[in-house]
């Protein structure tokens, strides 16, 4: 039966369930990869990070909430959503109601995630060991119909949820990205003063049937980690296409055929070494890094060897092949973008590498160590390999060669000693 609301039962009555709406989408970041055991108990962990945090807001907003006669703990609208779960405030005029909630919740989780440390769960996002998880979280507004669903509770329809939901699929890890209306509404016509500087330039993104819409980050957060924040200078998990391009005759694309987290990956799909796809980094980098990241050959994928490489505007530098009709890896030098063989190949410690992801963590030491390792999905080592070069000591990019068709997924560039 539904919480009596007398505010939502007069939009029904009186509106014809139409009004104005506010509307918070918080998933969960790999949820799916735990126990079943695990995931029942990260779900009562967020749904009591989730009551904390209106409760937080209901106390921000008491004055607004008796002057307009609304109940935050009945009128909000909260529904449990695969993993995780969307909040509407239905309240009409354009407040901040949502984005305060959001950055509460976005702080109480991280407060609860540094309270029980994890190594697992700084490295990879998630783990079955503890109850800590990430968030991503997508806001929207507009014009929404409240109804009385199949339970006889309340519920939304309409295209603002919808919207909310594609917004939070292009989120990274504890980000807040704002529908292009939620945007312009939050800051045209908010009561409630908002700094435009804590926003991003808008971002165009592609959704379901080929639409692009534009999204709008939200900065003025403060997310801390268990690792330095200014170690780590890339990340790139693919959710949000754009940014790479094509090198030599070579394609990259956005694809969601498979992903080792999210629903994108980046795909080499066509022409075999050197050709492939590049991205061009924020600025140069010296010696003195880890490359990390995942990568996955179908069994069907083509051409043998996945082969990565970090490379200057010349594209000289360092990488690694992994051949996966001989399974066997080796790292290598790029002279102006052909391979260059500084080290004899190793076998790796499995029968075959195809149909499953991998993990790859190449280390560049400021003394030109150049060090490999390959690590299976349950983190078992594979492989190991390190050799040394001091041809090349700062570079700008990162370049996918080799053959066709692999994926790439959630890489990271770490500066390190």
């Amino acid at each position: 039966m539904n919480v009596q609301s007398s505010h939502l039962q007069d939009v029904l009555d009186i509106q014809e369930g139409v009004t104005h709406v506010l509307i918070v989408f918080a998933d969960i970041e790999k949820y799916s990869r735990r126990t079943s055991s695990r995931q029942k108990k990260v779900i009562d962990t967020f749904s009591d990070c989730l009551d904390k945090a209106l409760t937080e807001t209901a106390n921000e907003f008491v004055e607004y909430a008796q002057k307009k006669n609304v109940n935050f703990e009945t009128d909000i609208i909260k529904l449990p959503i695969g993993d995780g779960a969307a909040v509407v405030f239905p309240f009409g005029a354009p407040h901040t109601f949502h984005l305060f909630f959001a950055k509460a919740l976005l702080k109480i989780v991280n407060e609860m995630n540094a309270r029980s440390a994890c190594d697992k769960f700084v490295a990879e996002g998630w783990c079955n060991c503890h109850s800590n998880f990430n968030l991503r979280i997508g806001i929207s507004a507009g014009d929404g119909i409240i109804y009385e669903d199949i339970n006889k509770r309340f519920n939304i329809a309409g295209g603002v949820i919808n919207l909310a939901s594609r917004v939070v699929n292009a989120a990274r890890p504890n980000e807040i990205l704002f529908s292009e209306d939620a945007y312009k509404s939050i800051l045209e016509f908010s009561q409630d003063k908002v700094d435009i500087n804590h926003f991003g330039k808008g971002l165009d993104i592609t959704i379901k049937h080929d639409m692009v819409i534009k999204v709008y980050d939200y900065k003025g957060i403060e997310v801390k980690t268990d690792k330095p924040s200014d170690k780590i200078i890339f990340r790139d998990d693919f959710e949000i296409p754009g940014g790479w391009a094509n090198y030599g005759a070579g394609s990259v694309i956005h694809s969601s055929e498979y992903v080792h987290s999210g629903n994108l990956s980046l795909k080499k799909d066509a022409n075999t070494d050197p050709h492939g796809g590049l991205k061009i980094l924020d600025g140069p980098i010296p010696l003195g890094f880890i490359f990390s990241g995942w990568m996955y050959r179908p069994s069907d994928g083509g051409l043998n060897l996945d082969r990565l490489g970090i490379e200057n505007d010349e594209n000289n530098g360092y990488g690694f092949y992994v051949d996966h009709r001989k399974v066997e890896f080796r790292i290598e030098r790029r002279d102006k973008g052909r391979a260059s063989y500084i080290v004899d190949p190793q076998k790796i410690n499995v029968h075959k590498m195809t149909d499953a992801w991998y993990q790859f963590i190449f280390g560049v030491k400021t003394d030109g160590t150049l060090e490999l390792c390959l690590k299976d999905t349950s983190g078992k080592e594979i492989a190991v390999m390190s050799t040394r070069d001091t041809r090349y000591g700062t570079f700008d990019r990162i370049v996918v060669h080799g053959g066709y068709r692999y994926y790439v997924d959630d890489i990271q560039i770490e500066l390190c000693p």
